[in-house]
């Protein structure tokens, strides 16, 4: 199965650290003086640009030297230490703000187009994922090329060209495309998609964009704010899909990181609490309207609002932080964690085609990130040799008794059956009703006894990186649930054998295992079975 878009979760992380430049210098802007903003506005850019330019030049050096680190760094300092010295009296941190800004700008929805159009089309490649796939990548192509349009025809330089006033439906019909693109993913790959709960949360993502586009048809898809009737529903649909992340999610991390990324989650949200309440008033002409774009409705006062409302948003808020921060420091899920991180960024603005941009590459690489590691298009591969002669060998290796062939209700059957150092064994190998002669078995391995309950432990195919899995090669296409300390006392041994059996699933009792073998049999034979058997069989909790 092909893996996930090799290129977009970069071209990701470029566009949320530009992001974030981006909000903080719209932060720095709104709270400068005015006469201080006329000051950066006179400033000309060519000093920003020349700057800019040489900083890009300074980090590509590095990058080819990235191979001896200590030369890149002393390089990295003695190159930005003779760009910016020369440059420090003549310029200013408003002024860099302030040109920087629109730049950004400009350089965040390249970006996120570029992802949204490297995933769409990668979809639209990857044959497994089903015929259905070509809708939600032709809409996410479409509905970003809309957004790029109206976007580049919006520029006020294009006037002299008929341009600096796009068409109302080309930026409404790209932002409608791309956020349908987002819906017509979830169902259109919905089996592919993988782990559920991975699945669940990117479900539970897009209502909030759904409910804030409906409360505020049709203008909602040019960034127009939801209206104070509909603010409550709306705070309800972002608090629950915060929520249903946070739960959701759940990446790995060590107990000391985990307290770490909630400490900094809850002061962040603290922080923002203080704000609100105490100094709302001075900061709503400045960053009013940066608020109103991430909540798609203006803040009122916080003497109009119920404490239960903003403690609410508060706790969506914390659980969309923790989430996002834990993703971005989990090795397995970085990718998830810059998703999250852009959609914290962006929240549910949709007042430019750039902000649209980046919640559609928040949303397809969550989406990308999960494709692979669902059960999408099983590869059922025949054994190399005839099950009969597998059987045969594997029972000779053991000393078992030889195979038989069993009639039952669902058809012929070949079964070995004998002890093993005392502990039963029973082998039996069912061939697919509909397929050909030796092209798709199923193994069935019990070993032991087997108890009345649930398996204490289960091994299970799920590709991925997040969740409980063995610390072994096997961790790569197998997850683990039950009681995961149990993993601890596996041999490695049976993990390795189970490497050659991708669709694997191993169950474990106090006194017995069970193990099922299907789809890919290509490397089956019978001294990997018998591995298998001897491995299961010298198991002691």
């Amino acid at each position: 199965m092909q893996r996930a878009h090799p290129t977009a979760p970069v071209l990701a992380a470029v566009a949320l650290l530009a992001g974030i430049l981006q909000v903080m210098a719209t932060v720095l802007l709104g709270l400068a003086p005015l006469e201080e903003l006329r000051e950066a506005a006179t400033e000309g850019a060519e000093l920003y640009l020349a700057g800019t330019l040489a900083t890009v030049l300074g980090v590509t050096v590095v990058w080819f030297l990235r191979r001896r680190p200590l030369w890149a760094a002393l390089l990295l300092l003695t190159w930005q230490g003779a760009v910016f010295w020369p440059l420090r009296a003549r310029t200013s941190l408003l002024g860099l703000a302030f040109h920087g800004e629109y730049v950004l700008h400009h350089f965040t929805g390249v970006l996120a187009a570029s992802v949204c159009v490297a995933i769409g089309v990668s979809w639209m490649r990857r044959r497994e994922l089903g015929p259905l796939r070509m809708l939600p990548g032709g809409l996410a192509v479409t509905g970003t090329l809309g957004l790029l349009s109206a976007h580049v025809l919006e520029q006020p330089s294009l006037v002299a060209w008929g341009g600096g006033n796009a068409p109302a439906w080309l930026e409404r019909g790209g932002a409608a495309l791309l956020l349908l693109s987002w819906g017509a993913a979830l169902a259109t790959l919905w089996k592919h998609l993988g782990p559920p709960r991975l699945r669940a949360v990117a479900l539970a993502l897009w209502l909030p964009f759904v409910a804030r586009v409906a409360l505020s048809w049709p203008e909602g898809l040019a960034g127009a704010s939801v209206a104070d009737g509909g603010r409550p529903v709306l705070m309800l649909c972002m608090v629950a899909a915060a929520m249903a992340t946070f739960t959701g999610f759940r990446p790995k991390v060590s107990p000391g990181v985990r307290t770490l990324v909630l400490t900094f989650s809850g002061l962040a949200t603290v922080l923002l609490y203080y704000f609100y309440r105490r100094g709302f008033g001075e900061l709503e002409a400045g960053l009013g309207g940066l608020a109103q774009s991430m909540f798609a409705f203006s803040l009122p006062y916080p003497n109009y609002v119920p404490a239960w409302q903003v403690w609410g948003v508060m706790l969506g808020l914390f659980a969309m932080f923790a989430a996002a921060y834990a993703g971005l420091v989990s090795p397995g899920n970085r990718i998830r964690g810059v998703a999250l991180a852009l959609l914290v960024v962006t929240g549910l603005g949709l007042s430019t085609p750039p902000l649209v941009l980046m919640t559609g590459a928040a949303a397809l690489l969550w989406i990308d990130s999960i494709s692979s590691s669902g059960p999408a298009a099983e590869t059922r591969l025949p054994p190399p040799r005839a099950m009969e002669e597998i059987l045969e060998g594997t029972a000779e290796r053991l000393s078992l008794p030889g195979m038989v062939m069993l009639e039952g209700r669902e058809g012929a059957l070949l079964a070995v059956r004998g002890e093993l150092d005392d502990t039963a064994i029973d082998l039996r190998a069912r061939p697919s009703a509909s397929a050909a002669p030796n092209q798709d078995w199923t193994l069935t391995l019990t070993v032991g006894l087997l108890g009345r309950e649930r398996p204490v432990l289960v091994l299970f195919p799920e590709r991925g990186d997040d969740g409980p899995r063995p610390a072994h090669l096997l961790g790569r296409t197998h997850r683990a649930r039950g009681q995961i300390r149990r993993l601890e006392l596996l041999d490695d041994a049976l993990l390795d054998t189970l490497l050659a059996f991708p669709h694997a699933r191993v169950e474990f009792w106090d006194a017995g295992a069970r193990a099922t073998l299907h789809g890919d049999l290509s490397q089956l034979d019978d001294e990997r079975l018998a591995a298998l058997v001897r491995a299961l069989a010298q198991i002691e909790w």
